[in-house]
């Protein structure tokens, strides 16, 4: 690949994962009841388009669906900006362990900040645990990343 083709590439994902990193700050800037809203949202929709399954309405009545939708959505957005921080130093950097490890990293250390910042978000707080399950989904992309990349760089 073309050293201006990959620069402009690289450009491309630094962008879309500051840009996602503004959606996940947007996110958590939201007021617990906003929070919550969209999480009973969501989890009503589930409800209502696999009525069939009766597992989910118990685990709706002991709160466990919507538990389970947020803290899946903490680890997809982590997932997300994996992949995109990943994609970045894939284009600009060589892409080996090390580097793996840097990704996750950043992608731990902006669950920090998130965390931080939801401590004057009114109704939200700040959790240890929300920053391990972003860092869990962050290395989970980072790993499919890496799999996907070895499996085409070997092609």
């Amino acid at each position: 690949m073309r050293e201006s083709v990959r620069k402009r590439i690289y450009w491309c994902f630094l962008v879309l994962s500051l840009i996602w990193m503004g959606v996940i700050f947007f996110f958590s800037a939201q007021p617990a009841v906003e929070s919550a809203e969209l999480s009973t949202g969501t989890v009503n929709w589930m409800i209502s388009s696999f009525s069939e399954v009766s597992i989910l309405q118990t685990l709706t009545e002991k709160g466990i669906l919507e538990f389970l939708v947020r803290k899946l959505a903490h680890a997809a957005e982590y997932g997300v900006l994996g992949i995109l921080l990943g994609c970045t130093i894939f284009f600009h950097k060589h892409w080996n362990f090390k580097w793996q490890l840097k990704t996750v990293a950043l992608c731990c250390f902006y669950a920090c900040s998130d965390e931080l910042h939801q401590l004057f978000v009114p109704g939200r707080a700040g959790q240890i645990r929300d920053i391990v399950i972003d860092t869990i989904g962050a290395c989970c992309a980072v790993l499919v990343l890496t799999l996907l990349l070895n499996r085409t760089l070997s092609a």
